[in-house]
């Protein structure tokens, strides 16, 4: 039995293409599962392909000189990653991992220049997302300055709810495998801290643990640790 049809159209950089445009992409595109904890690619591994997240999680991390390794976000299902790699030919500036088993679609540099050519507003809106990414970035050294621990993880958990969040009894659950490790490092601390930061939450009504993820109970309580 074939797969089912790369749903491009959950993608932004896509949704204005027509029918027969995206069946002409989807024909161009390479389908790849991956399980939990495979690598897509490795930082300093050539580039030149455009990922799409059909099914699933993935996670992007960079290694800092220091060898740490540092999780900068992660992409779930209608995600485009690795989009700047189809303009230059550097070596990939991170590692992406399934965070669950996931299935992903990816494009070559040339197919995506001549998707260009016939839809030149495909190139703008690229450009687009590469500026929201910058802005992320620029956030995040804005929240490293000016917001404590609590505040920054805060934020990211209600970052992590709009990403992934789905309506459970009591709240909305986080439906993501993320660790007090990779949380620590997005907000730039210490596990301990987070750990510390998670029983102080919990203790104030904001989150619950269930089975290993995070459920948040009182968005609003998050909200005014950060703003």
């Amino acid at each position: 039995m074939s797969p089912p049809a790369v749903d491009l159209r959950r993608a932004s950089l896509f949704s204005q293409l027509s029918e027969a445009e995206l069946q002409e992409l989807q024909q161009k595109m390479t389908r790849q599962t991956y399980r939990r904890g495979q690598v897509v690619f490795y930082q300093g591994d050539p580039s030149g392909r455009l990922y799409f997240v059909q099914e699933g999680w993935v996670k992007i991390t960079q290694q800092n000189d220091s060898g740490d390794e540092i999780l900068i976000d992660v992409f779930g299902p209608g995600s485009i990653f690795g989009e700047l790699s189809i303009f230059t030919d550097e070596p990939r500036s991170g590692t992406v991992t399934a965070v669950e088993s996931c299935v992903l679609a990816s494009l070559g540099r040339k197919a995506f220049y001549d998707l260009v050519q016939s839809t030149p507003s495909i190139a703008l809106r690229c450009l687009e997302m590469l500026a929201r990414r910058l802005r992320a970035q620029d956030s995040l050294v804005q929240d490293m300055t000016f917001l404590d621990v609590p505040a920054r993880l805060a934020k990211r958990l209600l970052e992590l709810d709009e990403q992934a969040g789905v309506d459970v009894s009591g709240g909305r659950l986080i439906d993501l495998r993320i660790t007090q490790e990779e949380l620590a490092t997005m907000v730039g601390t210490t596990r301990e801290s987070v750990n510390k930061t998670l029983a102080l939450f919990r203790r104030q009504g904001a989150i619950e643990r269930k089975g290993g993820r995070i459920v948040i109970t009182d968005g609003e309580k998050l909200a005014r640790r950060v703003y």
